[in-house]
């Protein structure tokens, strides 16, 4: 994939006013993308400007759950789609560019469950260990755009914006020492499971059982 050129402008996370826990990033590039190949599939090449916004909430409810709802906005437009009409060799023909909009929901809800070790022989130069376990669960959910993938041309993660609806329960378990009076994570693990009530549905209407 070639990017020839690409522009980008980030506005990093902030905080909107003070103390609403109120968070805002936005995220804008412009690049001229063409698509090579080393086999004989077809290439293709097309103009592309994405702008994405993401507005966030954070806050600590009973003094142990983490509360943390986001909504993203994104509008990516082409200067060309893939029209109806095929071509002799399988390709599609290009159409008119056109604007594509897409909306993410996420709400995620964690807690951190902590215990401090003790030894009396240091493992790793380290004499006190503490064990952080973060359970989580985290909804995810993007409706149907009103550009579907197969309209346009894919060439990166920007591209495939297929309609989701995702459960994701997670566990993160992290290990840290204390040495010379600075903690160190020694170990930081990752378990997780996403149930996917889209590809539920389509199996079901396919008469597919479980």
């Amino acid at each position: 994939l070639e990017r020839l050129p690409q522009y980008d402008l980030n506005i990093y996370e902030f905080e909107l006013g003070t103390d609403t826990n109120l968070y805002f990033t936005s995220n804008t590039h412009v690049a001229n993308l063409r698509q090579n190949f080393t086999d004989d599939q077809i290439e293709y090449d097309a103009l592309r400007g994405y702008t994405g916004e993401s507005l966030s909430y954070s806050k600590k409810y009973f003094g142990w759950l983490n509360f943390n709802p986001r909504v993203d906005l994104e509008g990516i437009w082409y200067s060309d789609t893939l029209g109806e009409t095929t071509r002799e060799d399988g390709s599609r023909e290009y159409a008119d560019g056109d604007l594509r909009w897409v909306q993410n929901y996420t709400v995620d809800l964690s807690t951190n469950l902590t215990k401090v070790f003790d030894t009396q022989n240091p493992v790793f130069g380290c004499s006190r260990f503490r064990h952080i376990l973060t359970p989580g669960l985290e909804y995810f959910f993007r409706p149907e755009p009103d550009l579907e993938d197969q309209d346009i041309m894919q060439f990166d993660e920007y591209d495939s914006r297929p309609k989701t609806n995702t459960l994701t329960p997670n566990l993160i378990s992290r290990w840290q020492g204390k040495k010379d009076g600075i903690i160190k994570t020694l170990l930081n693990t990752r378990y997780f499971i996403t149930y996917d009530f889209e590809a539920m549905d389509v199996k079901k209407a396919e008469g597919m059982t479980y």
